[in-house]
């Protein structure tokens, strides 16, 4: 069934199986909690209750996802408490569907977003071997072409760190070079060119310098993961600011107000990570750290339901 979002051009909801065919590609790592959540829902439902979403280069998918689409109007069309707008039209030719699957699983899938739901699925899949169903996933699959997909950072909230918030600066400018920064007025869709640091009083921007230490510590990282700002981040800045552990959000307004309040320490403002970077990294095999990206915008949790009961005979 073709979804048509505002702001994307095209896209295509399919089912893709994470025990063998049509290979998905991760890019981030996953966390034991969020598995272990995630598997129990899906024991007690028996249900994809919302889809993941997936890259695909297949060429010309565009096209084939518009000529596939039914004339007239959508069968539903709803639009979230952010104005966007979801529509869902019918895929009735039998020959159209086969073609779009087709050209889907020409080309390896690149997870953007669904990690845990994809590992649990796997998981799960492991649990009822004789369930054709349960062997497949509900797919939400976007062309991957930059002028399609909106990539927005997931920013770090610090609970604690192992240093006072006078000292903040201080030790930055021994990681790189530190300037102040105005973040007043910022919209829930900012997103900083740069590493920015904020704390109840202050906020700044760092562009790191490499120490010979710095390099010892991100050469345990895959070369394709080195050179990004979160790897950096979690490699050399937080344990430079005695954080042990890290809340993720996306919405740098929510986070920057955390901190204002006295409810957590510190936040890290991330730049966004690029397309070229998430194809780099899936294509070396490689995964970047927990919570990188944010894909905008998403098809909603709810707007379809995947009832493994429906769907024994594995269609």
């Amino acid at each position: 069934m073709p979804t048509r979002p505002s702001r994307w051009r095209t896209n295509g909801l399919r089912s893709c199986c994470p025990t063998g065919s049509n290979a998905a590609l991760p890019h981030e790592q996953t966390t034991a909690k969020a598995k272990s959540d995630r598997l129990e829902s899906l024991r007690r439902t028996k249900t994809n209750i919302s889809m993941i979403y997936a890259l695909s280069p297949a060429p010309d998918l565009t096209h084939l996802v518009e000529g596939a689409a039914d004339d007239g109007p959508a069968v539903v069309s709803v639009t979230d408490e952010d104005g966007v707008e979801h529509s869902l039209w019918r895929v009735g030719d039998p020959g159209d569907a086969a073609e779009l699957a087709g050209a889907v699983d020409g080309s390896p899938l690149v997870i953007a977003d669904g990690h845990h739901r994809y590992t649990v699925a796997g998981q799960y899949a492991e649990e009822h071997p004789d369930s054709p169903a349960a062997a497949r996933i509900m797919t939400f699959v976007v062309p991957l072409d930059p002028e399609v997909l909106v990539v927005r950072p997931i920013h770090r909230l610090l609970p604690e760190t192992g240093c006072p918030a006078d000292r903040v600066a201080g030790i930055l400018s021994r990681l790189g070079v530190v300037s102040e920064v105005d973040l007043g007025g910022m919209a829930h869709d900012w997103v900083p060119d740069g590493i920015v640091v904020a704390t109840p009083a202050e906020s700044f921007g760092i562009r790191p310098v490499l120490r010979p230490e710095d390099e010892d510590a991100l050469a345990k990282r895959p070369e394709s993961i080195r050179s990004l700002a979160v790897t950096w981040t979690h490699d050399v800045l937080l344990p430079a600011l005695g954080a042990a552990d890290a809340v993720f959000h996306h919405d740098p307004a929510f986070v920057l107000d955390r901190v204002r309040h006295g409810e957590a320490s510190a936040a890290v403002l991330l730049p966004a990570i690029t397309v070229d970077d998430i194809i780099r990294v899936a294509d070396a095999g490689e995964r970047m750290p927990p919570k990188t990206t944010f894909f905008w915008p998403k098809a909603r949790t709810g707007l379809i339901l995947r009832r493994f009961c429906d769907q024994e005979d594995g269609e």
